[in-house]
Order: C-alpha cells, then structure tokens, then sequence
C-alpha cells in the first residue's frame, strides 16, 4: 500500500509504507521505511485522513529504518525495532 500526502512527510517516503496498527478511535498507525530525514518515520492517519507524523528517525540513537513493525500496548504506546543505528550500531528497539 502506497499512501502518499502532496503535505506531509509521507509524500517523502521512499520506499514501503505501512499501515501496521489500528486503535479503538480508528487510527492508523504505521511506518515508512525511508522518508522525513530519510532514515523512516513512524506516523498516524486520523479517521478524516490527516496525517500526523509521529516520529523521524535521524540515524543516530534513535536508529533508522523501522523493520518489523508496530506493536501497541493497552496504554496506547508504540513499540518498534530498527534495522539500523543506536549507539554502537545495532538495531533498535
């Protein structure tokens, strides 16, 4: 599934757009691979089709290039891996 916004970030997403999570409200949640700083972003998709981009990975600590996608908790936290980055250069979670 492309999803592409001619606004937002997602219009920058080079490569696999996600949608991986739906909430009780009917909120997408999903990633892209690539895009926002190029390294991936994590976003939300309201009911009205509004895009929120949640988070853009920066290749540093935080990682880059979500992989395996998202997992959500009964609080309503995200969770996630990377293929990439973090301290030393392994992946992140």
């Amino acid at each position: 599934m492309k999803l592409f916004s001619s606004k937002g970030q997602l219009r920058k997403a080079e490569n696999d757009v996600r949608i991986e999570v739906r909430d009780a409200s009917g909120n997408l949640y999903g990633t892209t691979y690539s895009g926002g700083h190029t390294y991936g972003t994590v976003f939300k998709l309201d009911a009205s089709g509004k895009e929120t981009v949640l988070h853009s990975f920066t290749g540093g600590a935080d990682g880059q290039y979500p992989s395996a996608g998202l997992a959500r908790d009964s609080a309503g936290n995200l969770y996630g891996t990377t293929s990439f980055g973090g301290t030393f250069g392994p992946p992140v979670a």
